[in-house]
């Protein structure tokens, strides 16, 4: 079982919000490279073996398999992360439209917070499984590394 993340987005677009999650990029991304064959430079022996054993629609699979979870925590951290540090900062800002409602899941990294608190726009952000307000800092309390 989950967290809820998916209900609450569900209940709250049923009133407006336009929900987004940081994670969205990130599945997409890897989803695209297991459908290529194409996987990124760099990785482990261990994430290969997870890469390999994968199927695309293995990374929107609930609950995430132990595969699953090690290639994209390499993806979003190892591979993007290091190649640009606010990289996934980028991508979910290049979605958000001024004025809009929105519901921005898994902003529980201090940095994520931090960036979700300077916009301009009224929104409830979920940390883990609490709702936030919307100038509310979230702590790091789901053992993220903060910055």
């Amino acid at each position: 079982m989950g967290s809820g993340k998916d209900t609450v987005d569900a209940l709250l677009s049923m009133v407006g919000y336009n929900c987004v999650s940081w994670a969205h990029a990130l599945k997409l991304e890897a989803f695209r490279s297991l459908c290529d064959g194409k996987a990124p430079a760099g990785m482990t022996q261990e994430v290969w073996g997870a890469w390999n054993r994968m199927e695309p629609q293995d990374v929107y699979r609930k609950p995430t398999s132990a595969d699953a979870r090690k290639v994209l925590q390499y993806w979003g951290t190892e591979y993007r992360r290091a190649q640009d540090s606010p990289y996934w900062i980028k991508a979910l800002h290049n979605k958000l439209v001024p004025d809009t409602l929105y519901a921005i899941t898994d902003t529980c990294v201090q940095r994520l917070s931090r960036f979700v608190s300077t916009q301009n726009r009224r929104q409830y952000v979920m940390s883990g499984s609490r709702i936030k307000g919307p100038e509310t800092q979230v702590d790091d309390d789901l053992g993220a590394q903060a910055d």
